[in-house]
């Protein structure tokens, strides 16, 4: 399972996947904690639910989906997705960034944040 794009409606412009997997190395060698995943999950439903371009250009998306996927969550909806994990969908309202997508140019989704990096 990785953060990649799992789903496209090509007629309503909606994309979904996964966000990010707790305990889990992405692509800079970063790894979040469970706890630290879900808070982010949660905090960027209140706070938030704009999706941008390349974390720059903003508001060319809007969340539709989002589930934290805690270990415990897996098991009362009978689930093994392998780590706690966060699931996002959104409605893609730029073009450009649309057909970006279904060209497969966007594969993948990247949260942003900051945190203070420990060694494991």
């Amino acid at each position: 399972m990785k953060n990649e794009i799992v789903k496209l409606d090509e007629d309503k412009h909606l994309v979904f996947g996964f966000a990010s997997i707790a305990d889990t190395r992405d692509l800079q060698d970063d790894l979040i904690p469970e706890d630290e995943l879900e808070r982010a999950a949660y905090e960027y439903v209140v706070e938030s639910r704009e999706g941008a371009e390349m974390h720059q250009r903003r508001n060319v998306a809007t969340l539709v989906e989002s589930m934290f996927f805690s270990v415990e969550k897996q098991q009362l909806l009978g689930l093994d997705l392998g780590a706690p994990s966060w699931w996002i969908g959104f409605k893609v309202t730029d073009e450009e960034v649309w057909d970006k997508i279904k060209k497969h140019e966007y594969q993948a989704f990247s949260i942003r944040g900051t945190a203070i990096k420990e060694r494991i």
